[in-house]
């Protein structure tokens, strides 16, 4: 096992475009990008032509791999028509991942308000049957965030118990499942060898802020990235840990040329004295 890799995600800078994100990640040292929007479009599967030979140009051009294809899709879709099209447009969305050499397509499982939890829970499994299916023929995984209804990583291996390991994982969000009440070591030993992929971030509970959640710099936060971090690297995770500033959604926080920096050289700082 090597060193852990970092990417961070387009959300950390919505203002630079995809040309200049990968620039700054070479220059900074990262060593992927995680793809959610480009300029002020949405990845989904309507995206252009354009748009999918800019990225790829942008990665090709500063030999920056794009490590997941971050999408709004979920599979919690207990209606039959609804399903089959969230399962169509993340084909598509796989089929993107494999033009541009990611390995990984993010998904989400929050059913629709009202839904009745089994059926969404029945729904969400279908789907990530028929995803991990074609991702093992694509060499794309099908990662699903822990988030919303699903934001505990207990509650996410009970949607992958179906699924190909091989074609279908879970996305851990640090910050979300300590939110939502779960203690870090219960997700690690719930997700097991079906977590494929970290979301990286801090925060600090605020009851004025947005959601009673304040995003801080790493290491300013009420989070135990160290206590987590020395654990995926005992776990022997080898996945990649991929910065979640959320500049997109919260345009008070840092810019990125501060925020991306600092939070690569926290990371690097935490697995340099917990040993990966």
């Amino acid at each position: 096992m090597g060193p852990l890799k970092i990417a961070f995600s387009t959300v950390a800078s919505p203002a630079w475009g995809i040309e200049l994100t990968m620039t700054r990640a070479t220059q900074y040292g990262y060593d992927g990008v995680e793809v959610q929007q480009v300029d002020d479009e949405m990845l989904g599967p309507g995206i252009s032509r354009d748009t999918r030979r800019r990225v790829l140009q942008a990665s090709q051009r500063g030999s920056m791999p794009i490590v997941c294809v971050a999408t709004a899709l979920d599979v919690a879709q207990p209606d039959a028509a609804q399903r089959a099209q969230v399962i169509h447009d993340s084909v598509t969305m796989m089929d993107i991942a494999a033009s541009w050499s990611a390995p990984y397509v993010r998904l989400y499982a929050d059913p629709p308000s009202g839904a009745d939890p089994t059926e969404a829970l029945a729904g969400a499994r279908e789907a990530l049957a028929a995803l991990a299916t074609r991702g093992r023929i694509l060499g794309v995984a099908a990662v699903v965030e822990t988030r919303g209804a699903f934001a505990t990583g207990a509650r996410v291996a009970t949607l992958l118990a179906g699924a190909p390991p091989d074609g279908a994982g879970a996305l851990w969000d640090v910050a979300a499942t300590q939110r939502a009440g779960e203690a870090w070591q219960d997700t690690i030993s719930a997700l097991g060898d079906r977590l494929r992929y970290v979301h990286i971030q801090d925060g600090r509970p605020n009851p004025t802020a947005p959601d009673g959640w304040e995003p801080t710099p790493l290491g300013a936060g009420t989070l135990p990235l160290r206590d987590i971090l020395r654990a995926l690297v005992a776990a022997r995770y080898d996945g990649w840990l991929t910065v979640a500033w959320e500049k997109l959604w919260r345009p008070e926080l840092a810019e990125p040329e501060v925020a991306l920096p600092q939070a690569l050289a926290e990371i690097r700082g935490i697995l340099k004295r917990v040993g990966g």
